[in-house]
């Protein structure tokens, strides 16, 4: 499908698969059009196997939020999931320092830290806020079949192909 009234041949979907790249390419555009820096932190951290899975642990002392940046001089903070499973997603405990780390940085002033969730299966995108005023021993979780409301969001991918979650991020949380 392509995207041809932003000057983009193919969209994001036919290019790739996975979440970080239509974050990254949603990014990109909001970039070029003035609306907001936001950037990947590439944390450093090694793969071990659990079992038949492998899972990442970040390097020690924890880790910054997956992406950071900037919009309308309010700093965002957010860790990207992607859910496969219908029903729900929840933080598993051995991520707890993800969350512990977005509350801190939702306490800082004017800081908007929140979670990304793509519903894979249903091809929509949550945002579950963290204010920093949650329990900080009760793991978030969220169940797709709530209705979104004042903490939590959620978009269809757009005909684009990608994530368009700005513009609502900015009239429910940075208005």
């Amino acid at each position: 499908m392509g995207t041809q009234n932003m000057g983009i041949t193919s969209g994001p979907r036919e290019a790739g698969q996975s979440l970080e790249y239509l974050l990254s390419f949603g990014h990109q555009l909001y970039a070029d059009r003035g609306l907001a820096i936001i950037e990947h932190n590439g944390t450093r951290g090694r793969f071990i196997r659990r079992g038949s899975e492998a899972a990442m642990v970040p390097a020690a002392g924890g880790s910054a939020p997956d992406y950071y940046g900037s919009v309308g001089g309010r700093f965002i903070a957010f860790d990207a999931k992607k859910v496969s499973a219908k029903g729900g997603w929840h933080l598993h405990r051995d991520r707890l320092h993800q969350f512990h780390k977005l509350q801190s940085w939702a306490r800082i002033g004017q800081a908007v830290s929140f979670f990304a969730i793509e519903e894979a299966r249903n091809t929509r995108l949550w945002l579950l806020r963290v204010t920093g005023e949650e329990n900080p021993l009760e793991l978030p979780r969220l169940r797709f079949n709530v209705e979104p409301g004042p903490g939590l969001l959620q978009m269809p991918m757009n005909p684009e192909g990608w994530y368009d979650y700005l513009p609502i991020l900015i009239q429910a949380w940075l208005t």
